[in-house]
């Protein structure tokens, strides 16, 4: 089970706000997967709101998603690979 963070930039729909929102890669990879909705919130100074991902905004969690995948397989190749590379008693 992998518990790690993606962090996708969003915007408050109410002032403009950037700021980055972490959503578990484990929930949003099936989210994406099965069509179902993904909810994103804000916290920003003056406000605390929460909406369902557009399409847009989908296509960026999913690309965000692939991306920490990738990552994600290159580190569990790397320590494979220093794993077998080094004595064990």
């Amino acid at each position: 089970m992998d518990n790690s963070i993606v962090r996708i930039p969003a915007t408050c729909p109410m002032c403009g706000q950037e700021y980055l929102v972490g959503l578990e890669l484990e929930t949003i990879s099936d989210r994406l997967a099965t069509g179902r909705s993904i909810k994103l919130y804000c916290n920003c100074e003056r406000h605390s709101v929460t909406w369902v991902a557009n399409e847009v905004e989908r296509s960026q969690i999913r690309e965000y998603t692939a991306a920490v995948q990738f990552f994600a397989a290159e580190k569990g190749q790397r320590t494979r690979r220093w794993w077998s590379t080094t004595s064990h008693p």
